[in-house]
């Protein structure tokens, strides 16, 4: 976005007045995702729970599940950086349910992963270890060498919290 990030805002903001004129609630929720998107780069936090916070409602409302489901993976990583875990845990749950519904695998080994930093950070081991090996297994098989690598150093850190360093040490 470099250079760019005015130019992406405005087409953005166009994006939520044509969908609310039109009444496209579908893609309402996707302009208020990529608008909190934006405003999640910039540091602008309170705009970017208020998309995302009506972005949610309105899915839900209207029966917009895949745009729900990315609404709520979205507030998950939102919660997450602001150190609210508990909400990070209920989201990414929400996320995931919702891509296993819906078949959206890349989703789903997303939220597992969110779900499992959560997880890892209120010091729930296991369920992080569970998480994080299911989504390794995607990121291994679409070869995302780079999600796979942070998947096995979360494992290892978990392995490591539970007094299993040798074990973590063979990953």
């Amino acid at each position: 976005l470099a250079g760019k990030l005015d130019h992406a805002t405005q087409v953005a903001e166009e994006m939520l007045v044509v969908a609310r004129q039109a009444g496209q609630t579908d893609f309402l929720c996707r302009a208020l995702i990529r608008l909190a998107n934006l405003a999640i780069f910039t540091q602008t936090l309170e705009t970017a729970v208020a998309c995302l916070k009506e972005a949610v409602q309105t899915a839900s409302q209207e029966n917009h599940l895949r745009e729900l489901a990315e609404a709520e993976w979205w507030t998950a990583q939102l919660t997450q950086h602001q150190y609210n875990l508990p909400a990070a845990k209920i989201h990414s749950s929400r996320a995931l349910e919702l891509a296993r519904q819906l078949e959206m695998p890349e989703l789903v080994a997303s939220a597992q992963n969110s779900l499992g930093y959560a997880c890892l950070l209120t010091g729930e081991f296991s369920a992080a270890i569970l998480q994080m090996e299911q989504a390794q297994n995607y990121y291994v098989e679409t070869g995302n060498r780079a999600l796979e690598a942070d998947c096995l150093t979360a494992v290892g850190g978990a392995l490591v919290f539970q007094g299993r360093a040798r074990e973590a040490i063979g990953l």
